[in-house]
């Protein structure tokens, strides 16, 4: 299943929302280049709150900015700073504690819900 849709990269905001399209969140955002945050790294509560708010959100697009987007200070990837007893750290802990409620899309006789979304290329 592949929804038509559409999002913004914009994760200077913390949270984005276009209704009916797409829900996004970033941790913060801190350029390697800049001396200042353009916004500061949220905490755990804010975190799991922005997570909660996404799933409930139910829109078809849900991203994340970023895993490991470090030169923009946006990965979510376990690191000492937000370590957690999972090993995983709270970022992802959150991710984990909040799955979307999103079910999959029932079989279709449509050939084209068959073709893998990912081609390896040749």
């Amino acid at each position: 299943y592949q929804p038509d849709g559409w999002h913004q990269y914009g994760p200077s905001t913390g949270v984005q929302r276009h209704r009916g399209l797409s829900y996004v969140i970033a941790p913060g955002f801190w350029r390697a280049d800049k001396n200042e945050p353009a916004s500061p790294r949220f905490s755990k509560e804010e975190w799991y709150s922005m997570v909660q708010n996404m799933v409930k959100s139910n829109e078809p697009f849900q991203l994340i900015i970023s895993f490991n987007e470090w030169g923009e200070g946006t990965a979510i990837e376990s690191a000492e700073e937000w370590s957690s007893s999972s090993g995983h750290g709270y970022y992802i802990d959150a991710l984990h504690d909040h799955p979307t409620n999103r079910q999959k899309q029932p079989n279709s006789d449509n050939d084209d819900d068959k073709k893998p979304l990912i081609s390896s290329g040749g």
